[in-house]
Order: C-alpha cells, then sequence, then structure tokens
C-alpha cells in the first residue's frame, strides 16, 4: 500500500505550468463534522468558506485545516492535518462555486480514505462517486477542470472520464494519473496525447511514429527536463527509494519495470507471531534440521524494512527443505519396508505423522507469505529509461510516459508490473538524468548485432563513444552525491560477454572523466568548444570538396532543403552514406599532413591511363594514404612500411572528430597546455585510494520471450564487483527484484 496522500488536482499559474513552491502556510481552521472554525480569517476566503464547509459535511472529514498558496495539488494530507490549496480560488469566478464543491467533495473523501485504504482504492472510490453525480454536476465539474488555473493538462479530468468509460482499464487509469501528476513534461504533454489517442491500437505504425518523433523534436525543452528529472530524483530519494538509470532496450526494459514494481515493506508483529509459531513448531516435533531456513527468515525480519523479494526467497528455500525432508522420509521408510525392518502399519503411522507436521508448517508458511504481500511498503526503485529522439526511437518517450508499452507484440507478462510500478519510471532523451542516479546500468545487448552466418559481433565504436559522451554527466554525478551525501554512485555493466568487457567500458569512462575533470579545473572548456566547432567546420570544407569532385550537387541540395544548414546538410551526407564519409576522410588526411602533390602525381598517372579524374583522385589518395606510414619512433611521415598506414589513421578520423570531438578536443587541448602529467590527480576511480564510484559485472540474465521476467527474477544472479563496497551495492539493487533460489552472489 504504497503512500500517495494527495489528491491528484495540480495547481497552475496563467500559463499552465504547475507551482512547485515553496508552499506557504496562509490560514488555519478547524472542522469538527459540522462546522468550520476558522483560527484566523482570510478575505479571499470569505465568500469560499461555505462552499468549503459543505464539502466536508458530504465528506464527513473531521480535520484541522491548513490553508496554503504554492502547493503543486489542490489537497495533502500531512500526519493528521489536511492542506487546502487556495491559489487558484483567487482567480476563480462565483459561477464556478457548484464545480469546485463537488471537486472538494471528491477530494476529501479521498483524502479520509487515503490513510486506511491507500491511493488505489481511494481514487476507485472517487470513480464511483463520479459516476452517481448528475449529468449537471459533471457538467459542472467539468467546466471548473477546464481552468487554466486548475488541473494542468487535463490529466483528473481525463482520468475520471476514461476510467468511467474503460471500467475493466480502471487500475491501468489510476496508474497513468499517479503517472501524470508527479511530472513536469519537457515537451508538448497535450500534442502527444491526441496522436496516441487518434492511433490507438495502431501507435506503432510508421505514421504514428513519425507524428510523435515530430511532436516531441519540435518542442523538446532540455532544460525543464533537467529540472524535471531533478525533482523526480529528490522526490524519489525522499521516500527511501534507488534512482536508477538504464537506456532503453528490449532487456533493460524488463528489469526497468521489475525494479520500478519492486516493494520493500514494513515487518509488522503479525509477521514476528507467524515465525514464533513456526518456531513453536519446530521445537515441538523436534525439527532441527528447518533451523537454518527459519534463522534465515528471523534475520531478514528484525530488520524494520525489508525487500519483499528477499522474503519471498526466504519461503521459497523453506518450502525447498521441507520438500527435500518429505522425500527423504518416504525414502527412509521404503528402505526399512523393503529390509523388513519396520510394519506396513507403522510405516504409514510414521508417514502420516511427517506429512501431517509438513503441511502444517506449510500452511504457516503460506499464511506467512500472504501477511507479507499484505504488508504497508514503498517502493524499492525509481527507475529512468534513456532514449534518443531519433526518428525510430522518440515515440517509445511518448509511449513509456503514457504507461503505454515501448515495443509491439506480446507483453509476456510485463504489463502487471507496468501497472504496479508504471508512475514509478520516467523517459528521457537527456544524458543529464546521469547527474541525479544512484545507479547507472549499461546495457550492453544494446551495441551486439547479428551479422552474416547467425554470428554476434560488438560494436565497439559506438560502445566507446556512448561512454565517452556519458562520462562527464557521471562524474558531476559523483560530485553531487558527495556534495549531498547520498550514496556513492554505482555503475553495473549487465552483458553477456565475458568479464574483460568491464575493464575496457571501466578505462573509457574513467580517462573520459578526468580529461573532462582536467579541463573544467583549469578552465579551458572554451578552448574545447572552440576546437570542436573548427573540428566540424574543417569537416564540411572536406565534404564540400568532395561534393564538387563527384557532382554530387543534387543530394547536397535536397539535405538542404531538409536542414536549412549547409554544414549540417554536408554532416547529415557523411553519415547516410559510407562512401562518401571515406573520402571525405582520405580527404581530410592528405590535406592535414599536406600530401597533395603526391595525390596530384599519382592522380595524372591514372588519367593518363584512361581513368576519368574524378575516379583518380579517389584512387591516388587511397593509394599515397596506403603507402605513407607514421614511424612508431619518430611520429615523423614515412614512406618505408612500418608503424601504423595513413589509410588506417583514415578509419578513425571521422569518428575521432565528429562523434568523438569532445573527448579528442580534450586531450588535444591538454598536451597543448602541457596538463598530461597532471591527468592522475584528475582520475575517477572504481576502486583503490582515488575511488570514487562503485563498479560491478552483471551477467545479463534476460531470455527475451516467454520466460524474459522469470529469467531475471528465478535465476540466480552472478555478479563481478572490483571490490566488497561494489559488491555490497550491487547486491542491493538486484535483491529488490531477485526470487530465485540461488540469489544474488558474488563470484570473481
Amino acid at each position: 500500500m504504497q503512500s500517495f496522500l494527495v489528491f491528484p488536482v495540480t495547481i497552475a499559474d496563467s500559463t499552465g505550468k504547475v507551482y512547485r513552491g515553496p508552499i506557504k502556510v496562509v490560514g488555519k481552521a478547524r472542522f469538527d463534522g459540522n462546522t468550520l472554525d476558522l483560527v484566523n480569517s482570510l478575505k479571499e476566503l470569505s465568500r469560499w468558506i461555505p462552499v468549503i464547509e459543505e464539502a466536508l459535511k458530504d465528506s464527513e472529514l473531521v480535520c484541522e485545516l491548513e490553508f496554503t498558496t504554492g502547493a503543486r495539488y489542490l489537497l495533502e494530507r500531512v500526519g493528521n492535518c489536511v492542506r487546502l490549496d487556495i491559489t487558484a480560488l483567487k482567480f476563480l469566478p462565483p459561477e464556478y462555486s457548484k464545480g469546485f464543491e463537488l471537486l472538494l467533495k471528491l477530494g476529501f473523501i479521498y483524502i479520509k480514505e487515503v490513510a486506511l485504504k491507500g491511493w488505489r482504492q481511494s481514487l476507485k472510490k472517487v470513480v464511483k462517486l463520479y459516476a452517481k453525480m448528475s449529468e449537471e454536476d459533471k457538467i459542472a465539474l467539468r467546466k471548473l477542470l477546464q481552468q487554466p488555473y486548475l488541473d494542468a493538462h487535463s490529466f483528473f479530468l481525463t482520468f475520471l472520464e476514461k476510467a468511467l468509460l474503460q471500467l475493466s482499464r480502471e487500475d491501468w487509469w489510476i496508474t497513468w494519473l499517479r503517472a501524470q501528476v508527479t511530472r513536469d513534461y519537457p515537451y508538448d504533454i497535450e500534442r502527444v496525447r491526441e496522436i496516441i489517442e487518434r492511433y490507438g491500437d495502431e501507435v506503432y505504425s510508421s505514421e504514428a511514429v513519425d507524428e510523435l518523433y515530430r511532436a516531441i523534436r519540435n518542442s523538446y525543452d532540455e532544460d525543464l527536463d533537467e529540472e524535471n528529472i531533478a525533482k523526480l530524483a529528490r522526490e524519489a530519494r525522499s521516500r527511501g527509494e534507488l534512482v536508477v538509470f538504464t537506456r532503453l532496450g528490449r532487456a533493460s526494459i524488463v528489469m526497468g519495470y521489475l525494479l520500478a514494481a519492486s516493494k520493500v515493506v514494513k515487518i509488522s508483529e503479525e509477521v514476528l507471531k507467524e515465525l514464533e509459531s513456526i518456531e513453536n513448531l519446530l521445537k515441538e516435533r523436534g525439527l532441527d534440521e528447518f533451523s537454518p531456513a527459519l534463522f534465515r527468515l528471523k534475520l531478514l525480519c528484525s530488520k524494520s524494512e525489508v525487500d519483499l523479494a528477499q522474503l519471498i526467497r526466504c519461503v521459497k528455500i523453506f518450502l525447498k527443505d521441507l520438500q527435500e525432508y518429505e522425500q527423504k522420509i518416504s525414502d527412509e521408510l521404503r528402505e526399512k519396508l523393503e529390509k523388513e525392518e519396520i510394519a506396513a502399519e507403522e510405516a504409514l503411522s510414521s508417514l502420516e505423522y511427517a506429512y501431517s507436521t509438513i503441511v502444517k508448517i506449510k500452511s504457516r508458511l503460506y499464511r506467512l507469505l500472504n501477511t507479507l504481500h499484505e504488508l504497508p511498503s514503498r517502493h524499492g526503485a525509481f527507475v529512468f529509461f534513456g532514449q534518443r529522439i531519433s526518428p525510430h526511437g522518440a515515440y517509445r518517450i511518448a509511449l513509456i510516459n503514457e504507461n503505454i508499452r515501448a515495443y509491439k507484440g506480446p507483453a509476456f507478462g510485463l504489463e502487471e508490473y507496468m501497472l504496479k510500478g508504471g508512475y514509478n519510471v520516467y523517459c528521457t532523451p537527456s544524458l543529464r538524468v546521469l547527474k541525479y542516479v544512484d545507479y547507472w546500468i549499461e546495457a550492453l545487448p544494446l551495441f551486439i548485432h547479428e551479422v552474416e552466418g547467425g554470428v554476434y559481433e560488438i560494436d565497439y565504436e559506438n560502445l566507446e563513444a556512448a561512454i565517452r559522451k556519458m562520462a562527464p554527466y557521471w562524474a558531476l554525478n559523483i560530485e553531487r552525491a558527495e556534495r549531498e551525501g547520498t550514496r556513492r554512485p554505482t555503475f553495473c555493466l549487465v552483458t553477456t560477454q565475458s568479464y574483460n568487457m568491464t575493464h575496457l567500458v571501466r578505462f573509457w569512462l574513467e580517462e573520459e572523466m578526468a580529461l573532462f575533470n582536467i579541463i573544467r579545473a583549469k578552465g579551458l572548456e572554451d578552448e574545447v568548444k572552440r576546437l570542436v566547432r573548427e573540428y566540424r567546420a574543417k569537416i564540411a570544407e572536406y565534404a564540400y570538396q568532395i561534393v564538387e569532385e563527384q557532382h554530387l550537387h543534387e543530394a547536397l541540395s535536397i539535405e538542404i532543403q531538409k536542414t536549412k544548414n549547409r554544414e549540417k546538410a554536408l554532416i547529415n551526407i557523411i553519415y547516410k552514406d559510407p562512401l562518401f564519409a571515406e573520402q571525405v576522410a582520405h580527404l581530410a588526411l592528405v590535406k592535414e599532413h599536406r600530401l597533395e602533390n603526391r595525390v596530384e602525381k599519382v592522380a595524372a598517372e591514372l588519367v593518363e591511363k584512361g581513368l576519368s579524374r574524378e575516379k583518380a583522385l579517389v584512387e591516388a589518395r587511397r593509394k599515397v594514404l596506403s603507402e605513407t606510414y607514421i614511424d612508431p619512433e619518430t611520429f615523423e611521415l614515412t614512406q618505408e612500411p612500418r608503424g601504423v598506414a595513413l589509410i588506417e589513421v583514415a578509419k578513425r578520423y571521422l569518428r575521432d572528430h565528429l562523434d568523438l570531438a569532445e573527448s579528442t578536443a580534450r586531450k588535444e587541448v591538454i598536451v597543448r597546455h602541457g596538463l598530461l602529467k597532471e591527468l592522475e590527480n584528475y582520475w575517477y576511480s572504481a576502486e583503490g585510494p582515488r575511488k570514487k564510484y562503485n563498479l560491478a559485472y552483471t551477467p545479463s540474465r534476460v531470455d527475451l520471450g516467454p520466460n524474459e521476467i522469470p529469467s531475471v527474477i528465478d535465476q540466480g544472479q552472478p555478479i563481478g564487483p572490483v571490490d566488497a563496497e561494489s559488491a555490497a551495492a550491487t547486491k542491493e539493487l538486484f535483491d529488490k527484484i531477485n526470487v530465485s533460489l540461488e540469489g544474488v552472489y558474488t563470484y570473481t
């Protein structure tokens, strides 16, 4: 029964932006069930007092009342006190009195019920009350909620109307409402919702995907998103939840929703009595062999809060021990019968006694299990999913944030967890999210692709680019955690590959953090930015020269029409056309190493042999670069075949100066300023004296398909940490979802 003690109607300003505080108490009152007594009077409240009083009478709520301004929600329960935000009242004309009274009645009843029955059951009661309203009252309430100062984006109104029309999906709409009112969307949410509703079941169609992409791309505000992310992370920590980030993929989405739906329960006296009952029965029957299983349960329940998954796991272990004991008794009696050491009647009596004991223990374990599921609880984790605003991926941002499956096809049981934890996830395209999390789960399967012959290969280049782009945000997160005193951040590398992959990723991450740190410390950020711009401008120049040489003006014209920018258009062609990109890289190496004369000489020879000028230049550059090497000792160019050929350097050129432009620029600036020797002082490590974060290799357990959820929760989860602290932190996370007999275990 996770608490949600606010009535989900938001307060907004004239632009529709939801208030975020600070909350200010401007008045107080008491309601005894009949009369509202003001402790201090407020002029702006005078005409609304009868309305508030009437709504309180209908709800039969007896309470202390605080009037506030600046709150996010209209009503909130704080202990035995109820807070009513009056910000919107100064904007509401008298004709909305009836609608406001109806809204308050629903709100006060929700506030009364929520402490007793939980937020989900309380919202179901609100829907029932709305269903019983007359059409006239529904119209009055609808008109009120359509005002800009109440119910931003009409979330609550949409919930009432949709839940009433789709009672079979009432629980889904309840989850949806909680998700919506707790977030501030950084894109045009009303436009996105309109597209989703219009397409319905066809929301995965190419047309819908394209519309959602354009709607998000054209309205996305990253600064607003960061504010939203910081708020969600802060609120999650205040509830005791772990804050987790994972980039969106078929495997990571399963783990993400499992974590979001995980529960941490508060141990009650009833649980302790159930355990005592089991212990007494074991003592009575002299069954010492079950002491370890019982001790494990008692040890867990000695804490005030425990992961429900671990309690379930302990009960499963106990039941397994019982099953083995039952088999052992049966085998022993059969063996005695075969040896004629015991009469059949005695064997039957012994068997019945053993079975009756087992049944009694099992019944108490089942009762305990039922009690555990009913305990007061909170969520174990809040999960951020990462997804770029790309033509074929942006729609998933919208779907996840509307609690709709991100991938078309069978759900394989995932919808149960979306229902339980769909409001505890948020999908963002911003890497700034990495500045606010406790755990970063990086799923390597995102970079593993099947090639011809059923063979799988890792896309190391894109993996390195991704890790290096995220590294600065991770460095800032490390510093945030130290500054705020939150837990040390933990990086979990989820992969089906070997443990050695962790070392490679760790090097990329730590080197890039060090580069970022030293550039910041020395105030060289502007120099890096300038260099990145220069890289891009030069590459665009080289690309335009290839366009001129190869007569590709029509292709460039088409791209310029799309981008309205020549430089961007040229870069786009590079990414779209590998052969064009190769020619640009070859030209770049020729220009930067001043090999134009040699190229011209070779090209002239090829033209004499009948090759066109265009083809001759392409072949000449390839030949010259293939025959020119960087001497490994002097780093000078040589035509002797030793060292690295420039044709090999060309293969990395565009990646280093586009995808890894910032990293390359940082290295160049550091060398330029003679700072290489200082780099070690800015190194953030996963272990040792410079330890700043935790790191663990966590082999992927997700078996996509019908068994994808059992493969995560019912199989043992091995972890390969770099040190003891990393082991404990990683185990704490996976303990929230793993109920297997093996559990989460460390190996080296």
